[in-house]
């Protein structure tokens, strides 16, 4: 929490993109003294929660559900399927106007073991390694992020965005890969050569 409250310290004009079931009082430290309308009114300016729902993306969601079609939508604009950090930046990306997006790495592991985000125990998801978790993410990943992405495009009403991955090993398979020379060809000559 002290890494979070140092960031929000800044002077920078920065943001936090959380979920506010990350901090309830279950995952919270127990020996934090942690007031979240305090926190809410102190850092209001530089936070902004979408909806979890995690839940749901570690099952095998039918394409068809009533909650897909409903996020995001007018009703619901910052509801975005979590199925990973990657999947609502690259929505908030797009939001944000964003001309092209780059993606180098967003499938990889951890290089840090230090925790730096509050989640609860959830036995079930320790009993998998690293690697399959990876797997699994991937997997939900590449069914639904082009139906989620199809949806922000609808909600916002804008024309779909050059998106590339540029990691060629990667395990995300619905945008066009790159080499790191073609990439950096795009971005310097505006096409991959």
């Amino acid at each position: 929490m002290d890494n979070i409250i140092d960031f929000l310290e800044r002077r920078e004009d920065n943001i936090l993109i959380s979920v506010k079931s990350s901090f309830s009082s279950e995952r919270t430290p127990k020996d934090f003294d942690f007031d979240f309308d305090e926190f809410i009114k102190k850092y209001d300016k530089k936070l902004l929660f979408l909806m979890s729902t995690s839940k749901l993306s570690s099952i095998v969601i039918k394409q068809g559900s009533v909650f897909l079609q409903q996020i995001p939508s007018i009703k619901y604009p910052l509801h975005f399927l979590a199925l990973n950090s990657f999947s609502a930046l690259l929505c908030l990306a797009l939001i944000g106007e964003a001309s092209k997006v780059i993606i180098f790495g967003a499938d990889g592991g951890r290089t840090n073991p230090q925790e730096v985000y509050f989640k609860e125990s959830d036995s079930e998801h320790q009993s998998f390694t690293p690697e399959q978790k990876l797997m699994i993410d991937a997997e939900n990943f590449n069914k639904l992020m082009p139906l989620i992405l199809k949806k922000t495009y609808r909600t916002y009403n804008l024309k779909p965005v050059d998106i590339v991955n540029c990691s060629e090993k990667s395990y995300y398979t619905p945008f066009r890969r790159l080499s790191y020379n073609e990439t950096f060809n795009l971005l310097k000559y505006g096409k991959s050569i």
